[in-house]
């Protein structure tokens, strides 16, 4: 790795300056348009997968630090009561973009979902 760009506006707040330098253990930089980056970065993207440009090789290397995990409440049919169900979609180090699908079996009536850091994450 060679350096550590911080974007967004949460990289203002002096205590993520703080955390971000302590896990990279380098000084962290702020030189992106923070409102241009994304955009800037999909067109990138786009340049390096089409067969029309010629780019330098540009890797970049993102993953969840985090389990994220989702829970949704639904009624069974009769006289069972409602149920909660709690899957971890993407655990620590799933890889970006990435997408899941999700199948709601036996749902009847209104239901109820929650997209969260699962219990065990080990926050830093």
């Amino acid at each position: 790795m060679h350096s550590v760009e911080l974007v967004g506006d949460a990289t203002r707040i002096p205590i993520i300056i703080d955390i971000s330098k302590q896990v990279f253990g380098k000084e962290c930089t702020r030189t992106l348009n923070s409102l241009e980056c994304v955009a800037r970065g999909a067109g990138l993207q786009a340049a390096m997968l089409s067969p029309l440009f010629s780019v330098s090789s540009y890797n970049v290397e993102e993953f969840n630090s985090l389990p994220v995990s989702i829970s949704y409440q639904f009624e069974l049919t009769g006289d069972e009561k409602s149920k909660i169900v709690t899957k971890e979609l993407f655990p620590v180090g799933s890889s970006f973009p990435s997408t899941k699908t999700i199948t709601f079996d036996m749902k009847s009536g209104g239901m109820d979902l929650l997209v969260h850091y699962s219990k065990n994450a080990k926050l830093l």
